[in-house]
């Protein structure tokens, strides 16, 4: 039986189109069945420093508290998703791990000490990671998204509270209120009341702060202060602290250390971030008096 030849052509074409179409089917459906595969190098050592580089290396968000930062951790190495990468690192330390649905953000925490059950005669399914709610340690933030590396240390940030500032026994000057708390607000630079009608340090009696008698970054809650309107008429060019009542300040925050990086040329000796009270209702009234011993 003879068959023509264009025929042939056409039943080889068609056979191999749906073959084609077969592979192609199959290798969607694989890579679905694998999301967010990544390739992952992460050494054993302090969780404080591996879960930094797992999430560099995952490109996911990942926060766990201070008391996890010395368990040590197993290494990683191969093609994983974040989530088997990282219950791999977990295993065998005694931490469990958890995801928002939401954001994919990643949790790393101990585990929550369950309450002894009282006795009962209903049967209850057992708790699951999944039930149990996350309970961050609080977070001192300040600073920007600026990436940093994994194995970067953490910025001295000092905070000065309310208690901090009634045990200075001021109540009205924000300047000596700082020198009192932190000694690096020295120098010539810290302007106030005593230096303020000095032809080079007129500041029209505000006050100028300067950590390590350098440039220092002032923000109020978290945002920057306008400039003292001094420096129009020959002044100095600063912020004027003396316009924050201290009354009404919650906390400072002290970066004591070189910011430039980050804020720029007028953070080279620190960043001072003042917090003022919110949802503060009624009123305050103080007072203060002296006695001279001279006569």
């Amino acid at each position: 039986m003879n068959v023509p030849l264009p025929k042939v052509r056409r039943a080889v074409g068609l056979v191999l189109g749906l073959l084609c179409f077969t592979a192609t089917l199959l290798s969607s459906r694989a890579l679905a069945a694998d999301p967010e595969v990544r390739t992952f190098d992460v050494p054993p050592g302090a969780a404080s420093l591996t879960l930094k580089q797992f999430a560099a290396q995952a490109g996911r968000e990942i926060v766990f508290a201070d008391s996890v930062g010395n368990v040590q951790t197993r290494p990683v190495q191969g093609t994983l998703t974040p989530r088997q990468a990282l219950d791999a690192m977990l295993a065998d330390t005694g931490l469990v791990s958890s995801e928002d649905a939401k954001t994919g953000a990643l949790a790393v925490r101990r585990p929550v000490a369950a309450p002894p059950e009282k006795k009962s005669d209903k049967i209850t399914a057992p708790a699951t990671d999944a039930d149990t709610p996350v309970k961050l340690a609080t977070f001192v933030v300040t600073g920007s998204n600026i990436p940093t590396a994994a194995d970067s240390t953490d910025a001295p940030v000092v905070i000065i509270g309310r208690q901090d500032i009634e045990q200075t026994g001021l109540n009205a000057n924000l300047l000596q209120i700082l020198r009192e708390s932190i000694p690096a607000f020295a120098g010539r630079s810290n302007s106030g009341v005593s230096n303020a009608t000095n032809v080079n340090q007129n500041t029209a009696g505000g006050s100028q702060i300067a950590l390590h008698n350098l440039d220092t970054l002032i923000l109020l809650n978290g945002r920057r202060i306008a400039m003292s309107g001094i420096n129009a008429t020959g002044g100095k060019n600063f912020v004027d602290i003396n316009q924050i009542p201290v009354a009404a300040i919650d906390h400072m925050e002290v970066l004591t250390d070189g910011a430039s990086a980050i804020y720029g040329s007028d953070a080279i000796g620190g960043v001072v971030n003042i917090i003022l009270k919110s949802n503060y209702e009624g009123a305050e009234l103080g007072g203060r008096y002296a006695v001279s011993t001279n006569t």
